[in-house]
């Protein structure tokens, strides 16, 4: 799982910065988007497509992936950042949804959780559920606290793989994670 940087103009994307769940850090080349029937598709990866948001802060879009010894199917999010963030836009409850895949992790699918972050940016789990019907180990949990950098960069104190953006409305978190189990994560938080 990979948590990317980049600049968007004229439909190029221009990578800035990688952080790989595999170690990898290695910026891809720029990768040249335009529409089509409506939906957004890539020069680099054909069977990329994707479609913006009514806000258009975010870019969601499938594909599927292959090379370096990977294959399988991907999802991107993209979110466009902002600035002047303060850790007040962070406070409040968020509705997690989350997939956890891959890895050494004994638990793989989906997770969905209430999470409460304080004015000082302490994270605590409310009810959760797992798609295998059963109460998560880290509800009504404390999972550290939050921090967040003017560009919406948000990170925590309990865990260094732990990388978010959130979006310019401030209403969505999208972030990746390597778990205590040992499986990749991603969330997507809306308040």
């Amino acid at each position: 799982m990979d948590s990317l940087d980049l600049t968007f103009n004229n439909g190029v994307a221009t990578y800035t910065a990688l952080l790989s769940s595999t170690g990898g850090t290695t910026v891809p080349s720029t990768e040249t988007y335009s529409v089509s029937n409506g939906y957004f598709v890539s020069s680099r990866t054909s069977t990329y497509m994707g479609a913006l948001n009514g806000s258009k802060n975010a870019l969601i879009g499938t594909m599927d992936i292959s090379g370096s010894g990977v294959s399988g199917h991907g999802i991107r999010i993209g979110v466009k950042r902002g600035s002047n963030y303060t850790l007040a836009d962070l406070a409040g409850d968020w509705r997690m949804f989350g997939l956890n895949i891959t890895g050494t992790c004994s638990y793989q699918g989906w997770e969905r959780a209430i999470l409460v972050i304080d004015s000082s940016g302490n994270i605590t789990v409310g009810s959760g559920l797992l798609s295998d019907g059963t109460v998560p180990s880290f509800a009504h949990a404390s999972l550290g606290t939050a921090s967040i950098a003017s560009d919406g960069t948000v990170t925590t104190s309990d865990n260094v793989s732990f990388h978010g953006v959130l979006s310019t409305d401030k209403t969505m978190l999208v972030v990746t994670v390597t778990d205590s189990r040992g499986g990749y994560g991603l969330m997507i938080c809306v308040k």
